[in-house]
């Protein structure tokens, strides 16, 4: 080889290895529908405040065929886009997000008709193996619970996925095993995973033999009156030495109750678990529970009894844990939404779509 042409294969090299890493950044959104007078909307935030991100989200189908591209998306330094995803096609899918920039953002899932109610998830940047839904519910009576499963397939060979719905205790009662095809997605009620059986209660493994990424819807919109309507993340379980977590809020006034459910990660030791409420305006803590939660087990309960007050919560544990907090009202109709585990503290923060109007929508 002459020493141009080695040379021309040195620059060739170092261009192509730039344009990989200039689209490195993989993002997933586990779940997309366009069906039933549904829609999917997509907000992303350039993380970047000196350089433009060029952004490509493509949306696929369950079987792992392509609903829409939506190229050239491009977001200006530390700018915004939100815009619908799909088109018109009326399908069940994933999407996947690939920009040259880091980015932050959610999909909202919506409903047209009624109830108007609206679930969103936030970007995913890391698939995983094994994923933990911290919270589940399945029950046929009031109160009315119904618990989806959703997860997506971003590699070329398919994926041969493994739910299994562990009760309180830690105890597996339930396992069902299912294949996603390559690039695809699948919906799995936990009615179809639990054979008839019910619960108020308990948690799911996800085990997978490649990396996957998933979410949860939990609802009780089929109760008539109810219009609870949150998204659940599938979190990977942590192996973080220091097991500290935040919620950054609590409320339990204008009718207002916060719950929390704690997922132990371990499967070999049970979590000693302090959890801290703090009202908004400082000082001594409002409430303090300890916890013991046995191996892959759960804990569940209301917090912040008897306190009329706003806040946060603060969470140590002697293994990692996943979880949330969920907080509801009743009046004048049955609301919820919820708030994953924080395991890190920042003092830079991005809220990647936000909206204030005085006329309709509001």
């Amino acid at each position: 080889m002459s020493v141009r042409s080695a040379v021309g294969a040195i620059l060739l090299v170092f261009i192509l290895a730039g344009t990989a890493l200039a689209a490195s950044h993989q993002y997933y959104l586990p779940y997309y529908t366009g069906l039933g007078g549904k829609w999917t909307g997509v907000a992303l935030r350039n993380c970047s405040a000196t350089a433009s991100a060029n952004t490509t989200v493509t949306v696929y189908r369950t079987d792992g065929s392509v609903i829409a591209t939506h190229p050239n998306v491009l977001l200006s330094p530390s700018g915004q886009k939100a815009f619908m995803a799909g088109g018109d096609v009326a399908a069940e899918g994933w999407i996947k997000v690939v920009s040259d920039q880091s980015l932050t953002g959610l999909s909202f899932v919506a409903n047209e008709t009624n109830p108007l109610l609206m679930f969103d998830i936030a970007l995913i940047s890391e698939l995983s193996m094994l994923l933990h839904i911290p919270h589940v519910a399945q029950s046929g009576t009031a109160p009315v619970w119904d618990t989806t499963i959703m997860l997506c397939n971003p590699n070329t060979s398919q994926a041969s996925v493994t739910l299994r719905y562990v009760d309180e205790d830690g105890t597996v009662t339930r396992t069902a095993t299912r294949t996603i095809p390559a690039l695809g997605s699948g919906k799995y009620p936990l009615a179809d995973i639990l054979q008839g059986d019910t619960c108020t209660r308990g948690s799911v493994a996800v085990e997978s033999n490649v990396g996957v990424a998933g979410f949860a819807l939990y609802e009780n919109t089929s109760d008539p009156g109810h219009m609870s309507y949150a998204g659940i993340a599938a979190a990977k379980p942590g192996t973080d030495l220091l097991h500290t977590y935040s919620l950054p809020r609590f409320d339990t006034t204008g009718g207002k109750w916060t719950g929390v459910a704690l997922r132990n990660a371990s499967t070999t030791t049970a979590a000693s678990v302090t959890l801290t409420v703090f009202k908004e305006s400082g000082g001594l803590p409002a409430e303090v529970k300890t916890i013991s939660i046995p191996p892959s087990g759960q804990w569940v309960d209301m917090v912040g009894r008897g306190i009329t007050n706003t806040g946060w919560i603060r969470i140590l544990s002697s293994t990692p844990i996943t979880g949330l907090c969920f907080i509801a009202r009743t009046t004048p109709d049955d609301l919820m939404y919820d708030i994953a585990l924080i395991s890190e503290t920042s003092t830079s923060l991005c809220v990647p779509h936000v909206a204030q109007s005085a006329s309709a929508p509001v």
